[in-house]
């Protein structure tokens, strides 16, 4: 058996090569996504040579790193994490809430991302980056409600000729937006109509998926409702930095609930 220093020191080489192989698979992935994103922003397309490269280059080093993981439960969770993300993914193309684009980049991110040592929802990475993506989401209300006002400010009428509540309006603001009606028809992957011609009025149409035959464009309007597709890579590419930076975002909440429960049921002994 080789001297206690010797294993010391190849261990700890060992170590460092491990370490910056995780680095490397990491930037690999944030500039993919990051293209991914950027693309995904632009056009609503991402090539899909995007996630081959990802994948092909991430591979010896993912190999790598699946050699010297610590455990196997950690290797069980990094299969687990690949389910998981296939499950998710497959199961939101079904319901018509992801994109094949989406899907590949969930799929690709689980693929090149080991397991965390810590946390809750952060020891499963497609899990983390999934639900880290959902909370970044939830910014694109905000974002639609500040272009609407933009477009109010500049004097724009955006509820002329449209038969709509106070509620109905006040929706429209943060989930729809206007455009005008020749760069919808130059951008259609972008957007869905939201509105239809019902009586000669203008209604607006909200629903996730709108398909052809469920709305109408009026002949004399310059501006129409559209519900934009939400670019749901750049989400991904943001939740995947969240978690290489933090983890999952909801842990804390769990951690402190978990402890709050643990009190509550001691002092109850």
């Amino acid at each position: 058996m080789p001297p206690l220093k010797k294993q010391l020191k190849s261990a700890s080489y060992r170590d460092h090569v491990v370490l910056t192989g995780r680095l490397i698979r990491s930037a690999i992935a944030v500039v993919a996504l990051s293209y991914a994103a950027y693309s995904d922003i632009r056009t609503r397309e991402v090539d899909d040579l995007v996630w081959v490269a990802l994948v092909v280059a991430s591979a010896p080093l993912v190999l790598l790193d699946a050699f010297n993981l610590e455990s196997v439960l950690a290797a069980g969770l990094y299969l687990v994490s690949i389910y998981v993300s296939f499950t998710i993914g497959l199961a939101s193309s079904a319901l018509g809430f992801m994109g094949e684009a989406d899907f590949l980049a969930l799929v690709s991110a689980s693929l090149v991302t080991p397991p965390r040592s810590s946390g809750f929802i952060s020891l499963v990475p497609s899990l983390s980056v999934f639900t880290n993506s959902l909370l970044v989401s939830c910014l694109y209300p905000a974002l639609l409600l500040a272009r609407n006002l933009r477009l109010m400010a500049r004097g724009i009428p955006l509820f002329e000729n449209v038969e709509a509540s106070p509620v109905e309006r006040a929706l429209a603001l943060l989930v729809l937006t206007k455009v005008r009606k020749q760069d919808y028809l130059r951008k259609q992957n972008m957007y869905f109509v939201a509105e239809k011609v019902v009586n000669r009025k203008r209604k607006l149409i909200f629903k996730a998926r709108i398909t052809e035959s469920e709305y109408s464009i009026a002949d004399d309007t310059e501006w129409i409702w559209v519900s934009p597709y939400i670019p749901f890579v750049a989400a991904i590419a943001a939740g995947y930095v969240l978690h290489l930076l933090f983890g999952c975002l909801i842990d804390p909440l769990i951690a402190w609930l978990y402890t709050v429960s643990y009190t509550h049921l001691r002092a109850h002994e």
